[in-house]
């Protein structure tokens, strides 16, 4: 058999083991490495749409009862994504998400006098989400964003929107994306 039906088929298997974990039921995960899921409590819930595809060395953290990670169909997730959840992040379909990228809807600390430790964090279908990119807490993306490499998300994004920046602020809006195949 060739080398990448070997490849294939072993990201398919992986798929069907992370199935297993998750509260709903999806089909048709592609995995080439499972990730690492920390559970600190019981009555956590993972859940992930219908052909997602996730690279190595991704981590999905809950650290909360009652925590929720919710990831839609057909989104992607590079190499060293971390996911943190005390309570809940939703990534939408169709989300190609880069590597060493960091989602969080907590600090995991509190400073007196500060907002809220923990707010939800909401991806929007069809974002793109650039290498290097931390989201924090409370933070809506609207759907079909592009958020440069680099930038660090402190407020919403809008539908559409291109933002980049340390913080992230708006550098377009209107656009459109679209994932590049092999020979193009």
């Amino acid at each position: 058999m060739p080398l990448h039906r070997v490849h294939a088929a072993g990201q398919v298997a992986r798929g069907r083991l992370l199935a297993r974990r998750c509260a709903n039921a999806p089909a048709g995960l592609l995995v080439e490495r499972l990730p690492r899921i920390v559970r600190r409590y019981p009555r956590t819930t993972l859940e992930i749409g219908d052909g997602t595809k996730m690279s190595r060395d991704v981590l999905l953290m809950f650290n909360l009862p009652d925590a929720v990670i919710r990831i839609g169909k057909h989104t992607f997730l590079n190499r060293r994504c971390e996911i943190v959840a005390r309570r809940s992040v939703t990534i939408g379909n169709g989300c190609w998400i880069a590597w060493d990228v960091s989602i969080s809807d907590s600090d995991l600390h509190q400073l007196e006098g500060a907002r809220p430790a923990t707010a939800p964090v909401t991806i929007g279908d069809r974002v793109w989400i650039g290498s290097r990119v931390t989201i924090l807490k409370g933070v809506t993306v609207g759907d079909g964003a592009v958020i440069a490499a680099g930038a660090v998300v402190t407020q919403d994004v809008p539908a559409g929107a291109l933002v980049g920046g340390v913080p992230a602020t708006v550098l377009r809006s209107g656009v459109s994306w679209r994932h590049l195949r092999d020979g193009e």
